[in-house]
């Protein structure tokens, strides 16, 4: 990469970063930077390109112009040349979080200001109130010469309904499940940098078939614990969450770009399997 380039790619990454809001180091978070730059800029920029320009996979030659303009039209500017001639820094997140943190010192500090306000207001009714019913008391204790206690009433709790209870429940059961998706699939994923292409592909697909049989019959347990009485709704929450498990163990096979299975394919069965069908 040529000298006078370096410097305003490394800053148009920097503004990539915080434009996007969050790290950039998975595979996973490179497709959603694909998906968020078609969502902001109606053009397309392929996760492959980006882990090339981000350094995730090794890459001597320099991004075109044509993909700095694209990555420069995202984070606000006219393109490519506009970046380089115009360029102003964003704010760091650090310095962003610090103003947020400052504005909601404020906030908060208006908040205590009027809830100290408050309750000295309500305090003052408060006994004001218990003398003038002591007065009142004392006034038909004498009258009637009987004894007024002090009476405590008591609010029950609101009944929920069994549809809100079985929500809760599902709740429940659904943020398990998808933590154990989750967790499932980001350990298999940070392997990527440790094994060879094919091999890791390999243990993606053996490793999503493994998830998604064992998620099954994991959210089938649950539901029938939590639902064990109720058929529609073991059927309806079964097939819900199984699919939303499912969808997110995708990203396991999902990951990979076309040229990736290429080379995968060719580690996995040298020159010699190109009269196979590569897939």
């Amino acid at each position: 990469m040529h000298q006078d380039r370096k410097r305003p790619i490394e800053n148009l990454k920097r503004e990539i970063g915080l434009k996007f809001g969050r790290t950039i180091e998975s595979a996973a978070d490179f497709n959603l930077l694909s998906i968020a730059i078609k969502q902001a800029t109606s053009e397309t920029i392929s996760a492959s390109t980006l882990k090339r320009i981000f350094g995730y996979v090794k890459y001597d030659a320099e991004p075109s112009a044509t993909t700095l303009s694209i990555l420069s039209r995202y984070v606000g500017y006219a393109g490519w040349s506009d970046f380089c001639r115009n360029y102003i820094p964003s704010e760091s997140c650090d310095e962003t979080r610090l103003k947020s943190i400052r504005s909601k010192i404020r906030r908060q500090k208006r908040l205590v200001s009027l809830l100290v306000t408050g309750c000295i207001a309500l305090t003052a009714l408060c006994i004001m109130l218990a003398v003038r019913l002591d007065n009142a008391i004392d006034a038909v204790s004498e009258n009637s010469g009987t004894l007024i206690r002090d009476t405590v009433i008591v609010t029950a709790p609101p009944i929920k309904t069994r549809q809100e209870i079985a929500e809760e429940k599902y709740s429940k059961i659904r943020y398990d499940c998808i933590m154990r998706v989750k967790h499932m699939t980001d350990s298999i994923m940070s392997l990527r940098n440790s094994l060879p292409l094919y091999r890791y592909k390999d243990k993606c697909d053996s490793s999503y078939k493994i998830f998604t049989d064992y998620i099954e019959q994991y959210i089938k347990g649950r539901i029938f614990e939590e639902f064990p009485d109720n058929d529609t709704l073991r059927i309806v929450y079964n097939n819900s969450l199984y699919k939303e498990c499912r969808d997110y163990a995708m990203i396991l096979v999902l990951q990979f770009t076309h040229e990736e299975y290429h080379q995968a394919y060719k580690e996995k069965y040298g020159q010699s399997g190109n009269q196979r069908r590569v897939p």
